[in-house]
């Protein structure tokens, strides 16, 4: 998945830090091709951001989960008012709450990490057996590996976007992306 997410953002990684522009994705395709092309990529951004009340329903969901008393809706549109607002407040207020973020995504990670090395039953590393892959390659590993990696790629719409401000772009746009 870290491969295929690589494969492809690369394209964007490497002319963002060449381009410089602030538009991201939309500037980036407009200079390499022309407006047609960046209408294009810009009427179809139109589904993706209605797409973001998913990540909302999501995080409703698994928070309902866990308080069941408040409604899915409710942590739902909390969640996309809280990034909103975040958002409007500019980059440092995000970068601030993007390092607790990650410091809380680490913290879950080595939890994981810790409490689940002593569960690991001997089988979960037979490769070779039935149950490793169970729906195959095409129905099985390959949705799954597509989802980790659109679920990773927020680092590929927001780079991008930056490269007009980054003080060395051909240097801190591929590190920032592949960091």
């Amino acid at each position: 998945a870290i491969l295929f997410g690589l494969i492809y953002t690369a394209p964007f990684m490497f002319m963002a830090s060449t381009f410089r522009l602030a538009g991201g994705q939309y500037s980036i395709i407009g200079h390499c091709f022309n407006e047609f092309f960046a209408g294009v990529y810009a009427i179809g951004m139109i589904p993706a951001l209605l797409c973001i009340g998913i990540f909302g329903s999501a995080f409703g969901l698994y928070m309902n989960s866990l308080v069941p008393s408040v409604p899915v809706n409710i942590w739902a549109v909390g969640i996309i008012l809280v990034f909103y607002l975040v958002n409007i407040r500019g980059m440092e207020a995000t970068s601030k709450i993007q390092n607790v973020m990650f410091f809380i995504l680490v913290g879950s990670l080595l939890a994981f990490i810790i409490f689940g090395i002593p569960q690991i039953k001997n089988p979960i590393f037979d490769f070779g057996g039935k149950a490793f892959i169970p729906n195959g390659f095409w129905n099985g590993f390959f949705p799954a590996m597509v989802l980790l990696s659109t679920s990773c790629t927020g680092y590929n719409q927001l780079t991008p976007n930056f490269g007009k401000f980054s003080r060395n772009a051909t240097r801190d746009i591929p590190r920032a992306q592949l960091l």
